[in-house]
């Protein structure tokens, strides 16, 4: 696994760039790790996403506002990225990998492996899911989410998870090659 980060410091890179990046080097997968924040200061956990048209779900849409700057996907983008749905179907076995590893590692309550339109997801061409790794919001999470043991675990869980997945694909790939 040769991981690639779109940025080497604290610079923003543009909510499109991540995906273009990785469907111009035809990364295997796309992976953005952010930290989460609530209203309610008693929010903790983490959850990962996988694209979707859209989200009725009130907190998700808050995420959405503050995770794509007040924009939305165009409704191309995200036609474009769920038209294939292999890739999709991928992405949502890779977020169920994410959450499976994160669980075992980190401890913390498993908000699920959910749906909704983020734009560092929308034009995808490879599987992608965003995972928020904890609450910045929540005092106790916040001080966890700065110590450098825990972001190594965090860092082994989701070494963890991609290396299943990919293991998992690749068996997937002979078993079909010898059908």
């Amino acid at each position: 696994v040769q991981p690639v980060l779109t940025r080497a410091d604290d610079a923003q890179v543009a909510l499109e760039a991540r995906p273009a990046l990785a469907n111009r080097l035809q990364a295997a997968l796309l992976l953005s790790i952010h930290a989460n924040s609530s209203p309610s200061p008693a929010s903790t956990g983490f959850e990962t996403f996988v694209l979707a048209a859209d989200t009725a779900d009130r907190r998700i849409a808050r995420i959405l506002r503050a995770e794509n700057g007040g924009r939305m996907p165009a409704a191309e983008n995200i036609v474009a990225s769920l038209r294939s749905e292999h890739v999709h179907n991928e992405g949502r076995e890779l977020a169920a990998f994410v959450q499976d590893a994160m669980a075992r590692t980190l401890h913390a309550p498993n908000r699920g492996a959910l749906e909704a339109p983020f734009m560092v997801l929308a034009n995808a061409q490879v599987p992608a899911v965003l995972v928020e790794i904890g609450f910045l919001s929540n005092p106790e999470e916040c001080e966890r989410l700065a110590d450098p043991a825990y972001q190594q675990r965090v860092a082994k869980a989701l070494t963890a998870a991609v290396v299943r997945y990919l293991a998992e694909r690749e068996w997937q790939q002979l078993r079909l090659a010898h059908e």
